[in-house]
């Protein structure tokens, strides 16, 4: 709760660049946090290490990114790289799935996808993993380039999410014994779509707090889904595959987290590239897309014409809404898939 703050507080006041050196002295106290007090008993065996697992699937989610980012602004969807690079994505996730077969200790275990929980869960930590980053990346940036606000106030309604999903998370506990784990993950659901239909109604004069109130429901969502996928996988597995089981769900949601950033940006990014086109050859001015960080540096939009700030400005915001448009339609389906859900939670 106290990072968006507090990183809102260190990009208004000091540079940005201290967000990320920060994580020094703090990954430092984890580090002598876990030699002193975290012990445990391990048994120790000789395993093998799936690298040609590994570097396929990083070669297939990068070529995948890749496209995401770059098809639709710097290339052409039928280009020559966009072509290559989705082959590159097909064929190396195809070997991928041949060595995880064949592996002795393979990266991830194909055999565990045969539980319908699994699949399930992971299929949904996926698409709640999109939501997150979607909302990560681009409300601070709504918030300050299209609402005008300060950094700080931009962290605020990112706290908000940070304050809903712990609280959510403690309640899934007790929830969970109460009523079962699918009421429980289709509640969570539902707060999502609460949440991300919230910010499709969002404009530049609802202001930061009806922000802050739709990042909270996210939170929400966020909380309930993840901590009951996270028991229900762990109860649904042999005390052995705990650890490959519960690993495979914090995958899934990184994985969801770096698809959705490159495919919502890529979103966004085609987007703005279309209206400033557009809205720039009507008003004959000459912007692009690359002035969009303007919005968030106060001495570079000084620079710009009122008529090159107003452009940029609405650009964004119609741009950002086909973003929460798009987050609202992923939230659907979280919604969908946690119907599925075991009722026994098995």
């Amino acid at each position: 709760m106290i990072g968006p703050l507090l990183g809102g507080f260190v990009v208004r006041y000091s540079d940005w660049a201290w967000i990320f050196w920060m994580n020094i002295p703090l990954g430092i106290i984890g580090i002598i946090g876990i030699i002193f007090f975290f012990h445990e008993n391990v048994t120790k065996e000789k395993r093998s290490i799936d690298y040609l697992g590994s570097g396929l699937f990083f070669i297939s989610i990068s070529a995948l990114i890749i496209v995401l980012v770059q098809a639709g602004t710097s290339w052409n969807w039928n280009s020559l790289p966009v072509i290559l690079l989705l082959s590159l994505f097909i064929v190396s996730g195809l070997l991928f799935l041949w060595q995880e077969n064949r592996a002795k200790s393979p990266m991830m275990p194909l055999q565990i996808w045969n539980s319908r929980l699994i699949v399930i869960t992971n299929l949904a930590t996926l698409t709640s993993g999109m939501i997150m980053i979607g909302l990560a990346s681009f409300l601070p940036t709504y918030v300050q380039g299209v609402m005008g606000y300060s950094a700080v106030v931009a962290g605020f309604t990112l706290c908000a999410m940070s304050v809903g999903w712990p609280i959510a998370a403690t309640s899934a506990g007790h929830l969970v014994l109460k009523i079962g784990f699918r009421p429980t993950a289709i509640l969570g659901g539902i707060s999502l779509v609460i949440g991300a239909l919230l910010f499709v109604f969002l404009d530049q004069g609802k202001g930061p707090v009806y922000a802050g109130f739709g990042s909270f429901f996210v939170g929400i969502g966020m909380g309930l889904t993840s901590t009951t996928f996270i028991v229900a996988i762990q109860n649904s597995v042999e005390w052995k595959k705990r650890g490959v089981a519960t690993s495979l769900n914090m995958f899934m949601r990184i994985i969801g987290s770096a698809l959705g950033a490159s495919f919502l940006g890529g979103i966004l990014n085609i987007n703005m590239k279309k209206t400033l086109a557009e809205e720039g050859s009507n008003h004959a001015v000459e912007i692009s897309i690359e002035n969009t960080e303007s919005l968030l540096d106060g001495a570079q939009l000084n620079q710009l014409s009122v008529q090159a700030q107003e452009l940029l400005k609405d650009s964004l915001s119609s741009s950002l809404h086909v973003v929460y448009l798009t987050l609202f339609a992923i939230a659907i389906l979280t919604f969908v898939i946690t119907i599925f859900f075991p009722k026994q939670g098995t």
